[in-house]
This record gives structure tokens, C-alpha cells and sequence, in this order.
């Protein structure tokens, strides 16, 4: 396959880091679905190396990470109200059946999904700007689509 050939391929496969990058900062704006389910499971991770806690919680449908304050507030067996974000199905909220209290998971993700969402925005419309590519920039652009690729199978799994 001659230069050329790689160049264009490089440039068509850049548009799957744009299309990810895109949806994933779409759906910060809109609206929240609001889904009703039944807490499964729950656990509670600990990385000693790291000393870090994490709050796990697994629905009927999806799972997710909480604050501690909302994982003591649940029980397996518990039907909650949850407001997930369209796509990612990250849960912004939940509220307990019976009660009026609306708890909100502020583990801060939602930094994290920004971040990966302008990066690969970002480095996306960079390579494809570029008049020519070396061979890191080949890398940097098969690491940055196998990544984006992931990010768009899991987007579209959720919502299948």
C-alpha cells in the first residue's frame, strides 16, 4: 500500500475519535432520562496501594459508582427513580421509591468523560489538519482510534 494510501485511511479512521468526542459532550446537554429499577447488588472496592474506596451499586439495568453517603442510604432490594445521562448511562441522581429526598452522585466523572471527550476531539481534528503524517504520528493515531472505538462500542452497547 503506497504513503498515500495510509494518509487517506489515517484521516477517514480519524473521524471515529470526533464522532466519540462529539457524543460524549452532546449528551452533557441533554436532558436526563429518567428510569425506574431495582437495586441488585452492592459492593465496596478498596485499592490499598492507592488507599482509595469505591461505592458500587448494580441495578436491575445498569451500574455505577456513588458518594458513600448515597450507597448507606440504599439496600439491595430497594426500587429507586434514577436520572441517567442519555448515552453513557451515568447516573446523576436517584431517589428512593417512597421518599421525597433526591440524592445527587457527585463522584465528579463527569470531569473525567469532559476531559476524554475534548482529548479526543481535540487530538482528532489535529491529526486530520496535518499535511502529512510520520510514523509516530501513525501511533498516536491507531492508539487514539482503538481507544475511541472502545469508548464508541460501549456507548453504543448501552443503548442497543
Amino acid at each position: 500500500m503506497a504513503a498515500l494510501n495510509y494518509y487517506k485511511l489515517a484521516k477517514f479512521f480519524l473521524l471515529i475519535p470526533i464522532i466519540t468526542g462529539t457524543i460524549s459532550m452532546v449528551e452533557l446537554f441533554l436532558p436526563l432520562e429518567k428510569i425506574t429499577t431495582v437495586v441488585d447488588y452492592k459492593r465496596i472496592s478498596e485499592r490499598k496501594r492507592f488507599g482509595t474506596t469505591t461505592h458500587s451499586i448494580d441495578f436491575v439495568t445498569y451500574n455505577d459508582q456513588f458518594t458513600e453517603e448515597i450507597y448507606n442510604a440504599v439496600n439491595e432490594g430497594d426500587t429507586v427513580n434514577l436520572e441517567v445521562l442519555r448515552f453513557s448511562k451515568e447516573v446523576r441522581t436517584l431517589q428512593l421509591k417512597n421518599k421525597p429526598v433526591i440524592m445527587e452522585n457527585a463522584t465528579n466523572e463527569v470531569y473525567f468523560q469532559i476531559g476524554m471527550a475534548l482529548a479526543f476531539i481535540g487530538l482528532g481534528v489535529f491529526f486530520i489538519r496535518k499535511g502529512y503524517y510520520t510514523n509516530t504520528n501513525y501511533r498516536y493515531i491507531v492508539f487514539l482510534c482503538v481507544i475511541s472505538f472502545g469508548s464508541l462500542i460501549r456507548i453504543l452497547s448501552l443503548n442497543s
